[in-house]
């Protein structure tokens, strides 16, 4: 049974690292997840969720497809993210489940943070941006606390690329992923099992 069970898991995670790769590639070339990635992956991961686990099983990958991009898709409402990413954590939610797919997030999310602290460092106005990022975060925070209006001070229209001055620094949040997920993999496997 064990076997089984270490197989089956070889096979999510290997289908969730082969789905970020590919995520991150795109990413990268493209500066986007495109739907054609994305929305196979998911649906994938619920037959095969269905198929090998039954109703419990669709019901736990359901679950994890809709809660494991909940914090992406807040930053893609608030004009900070793109929608690809968050898709994209929705469909490895769908192959890993509700347990893996949250050490997916966190450690996606803490890739995701070094990535943009490194960018910013490495960027020869990272004085302007820290300031900048200082006054978004404290910004952020008192309109979190203003409820509804609040978070309408801070929703943004999206930004036109030829309004674009050069000052915003982005990193292609695929090849996060990506690294978030090998991660992950290793601390389930190495750590958890």
């Amino acid at each position: 049974m064990f076997t089984a069970i270490t197989n089956q898991a070889g096979f999510q995670w290997g289908a969730a690292i082969g789905a970020s790769l590919a995520a991150a590639v795109c990413d990268i070339r493209t500066t986007r997840i495109p739907n054609w990635l994305t929305g196979p992956a998911a649906g994938l991961g619920l037959i095969y969720a269905a198929c090998s686990g039954g109703w419990p099983g669709l019901g736990d990958s359901v679950a994890a497809c809709l809660l494991v991009p909940l914090p992406y898709l807040v930053l893609f409402l608030l004009g900070q993210g793109g929608a690809g990413d968050a898709k994209l954590m929705g469909a490895l939610g769908a192959w890993l489940g509700i347990a893996d797919g949250l050490i997916v997030l966190c450690s996606v999310a803490a890739v995701g943070a070094a990535f943009a602290l490194l960018r910013v460092l490495a960027h020869p106005q990272r004085r302007t941006l820290c300031s900048n990022l200082a006054s978004s975060m404290y910004l952020y925070g008192i309109a979190l606390m203003g409820g509804r209006k609040g978070l309408a001070i801070i929703r943004t229209e999206p930004q036109d690329e030829a309004n674009f001055d050069g000052r915003q620094v982005t990193i292609p949040y695929g090849a996060a992923v990506f690294v978030g997920v090998c991660l992950a993999a290793i601390m389930v496997h190495l750590w958890i099992r």
